[in-house]
């Protein structure tokens, strides 16, 4: 009988795998999801409850950015910020 695996990894986009790191500071959790072929990580912060849910949202930032999705192309008049009246500027 082959041991079970770890309860961090899970099928990676491109290898088959993903390791998924999860730390707890004070009242929240930080976990960061880790390609082991290409070497990308992505990171995502939660509160403690949602633990699960922080790792499936850094699990799906991984795959937009090993997979090479991206939300606007540069140049695209869309993706620039448009001008606000008053006061301030936007960084």
């Amino acid at each position: 009988m082959s041991p079970e695996p770890p309860r961090d990894r899970r099928p990676a986009p491109g290898s088959g795998e993903i390791y998924i790191e999860v730390v707890r500071r004070g009242n929240a959790v930080v976990a960061t999801a880790i390609d082991p072929v290409s070497g990308k990580e992505a990171s995502a912060t939660g509160p403690v409850g949602a633990r699960g849910d922080v790792e499936r949202l850094a699990v799906a930032k991984l795959e937009r950015l090993v997979n090479g999705v991206r939300s606007r192309e540069p140049g695209d008049p869309k993706s620039e910020t448009p001008p606000v009246p008053g006061r301030g500027i936007i960084v």
